[in-house]
């Protein structure tokens, strides 16, 4: 049998945008002072190892390929309009399971500002989908 890789880059992580009440104004764009970054209240990596489903159209096909999902960790922790940025192409399910999994992620940290409020932000995750 075949060994399933999945890599996660949690380090690769970009921060899109902060909406948030501490803005600042600069040259006409809005900016928000963001003492800590968006984070998982739990082991990623190990999460997605053990939720990820591999496709079975994809096994079959022997199809791998990385998933780039965009969505919002609110101020309470919890995920929303998760959508892919890139990887739709690859088909054979596998956008599709990486949106299952994170649509059923536990709560994330929000991001916080510098006077310690949580700030509603937006969160890039790569999924690389690996067959070995």
């Amino acid at each position: 049998m075949k060994k399933i890789i999945l890599s996660v880059f949690c380090l690769l992580s970009v921060t899109l945008s902060v909406y948030a009440q501490e803005v600042q104004q600069v040259e006409g764009k809005k900016f928000a002072a963001i003492e800590r970054m968006p984070e998982p209240a739990f082991n990623l990596p190990q999460y997605l190892q053990t939720n990820i489903q591999y496709p079975e159209e994809a096994l079959k096909n022997k199809v791998e390929g990385k998933v780039f999902l965009k969505f919002v960790v609110d101020t309470d922790g919890s995920l929303s309009n998760i959508e892919i940025v890139k990887g739709k192409d690859i088909g054979y399910g596998i956008p599709e399971e990486a949106i299952r999994v994170v649509k059923n992620m536990p709560k994330w940290k929000p991001a916080k500002l510098s006077n310690g409020q949580p700030a509603k932000s937006s969160f890039m995750l790569p999924v690389q989908f690996n067959i070995q």
